[in-house]
């Protein structure tokens, strides 16, 4: 608890960062409300940004009080219930409803996974499988666990002999060990 007060007032200290914050937080919620409006004009039907703001500050509400990760079913109900109540049939808000959180809720996740694992196998993250991460590609090296790694930076010869991209064992350890490895204390 007192972490959350300490960062509250780091944001209020600083009236940029305060404005980040508003600014981004109202700019997804309208992004989320504008969402809703597009896939409503999608099924036919259409309400006013008045309307889809108090039906999405409502249904945001309902999915806060109630503890399932990200409103899963939660916020569709809210949705779905304030649509009706503004007078849009059920089977069409029902529709556009699932549309808009197919598209702001559920396929996000899968988009970032994807680039989480396409990051990862460039080596531009961290991966528990390589055990070390690169600062962007810019092959400059990286403390990890009080190690140094260092991020492949040009392709490196393999066992046959033949230029490949991966890094073989030795040059996935860090320098001071790999010299150990060679029985040398030349540098490498």
């Amino acid at each position: 608890m007192l972490n959350i007060w300490a960062n509250v007032k780091t944001i209020a200290t600083e009236p940029r960062k305060l404005v980040y914050v508003l600014a981004g937080s109202t700019l997804a919620q309208l992004l989320v409300i504008l969402a809703l409006g597009t896939s409503l004009h999608a099924v036919g039907q259409h309400a006013s940004i008045a309307t889809l703001i108090t039906v999405n500050t409502f249904a945001g509400l309902i999915g806060g009080a109630i503890p399932v990760p990200g409103g899963l079913g939660v916020v569709e109900a809210g949705l779905i219930a304030g649509l009706t109540a503004a007078g849009i049939p059920q089977d069409q808000a029902v529709a556009a409803v699932l549309i808009q959180r197919f598209f702001t809720s559920y396929l996000p996740p899968v988009w970032g996974w994807a680039t989480l694992a396409w990051m990862r196998r460039r080596e531009y993250v961290f991966s528990a499988r390589t055990g070390w991460a690169t600062q962007l590609g810019r092959g400059a090296p990286v403390r990890n666990n009080g190690d140094t790694a260092y991020p492949k930076s040009t392709p490196s010869m393999s066992a046959a002999g033949v230029m490949s991209g991966r890094r073989s064992m030795r040059n996935e350890l860090p320098r001071p060990r790999r010299e150990a490895m060679a029985g040398t204390s030349s540098a490498i």
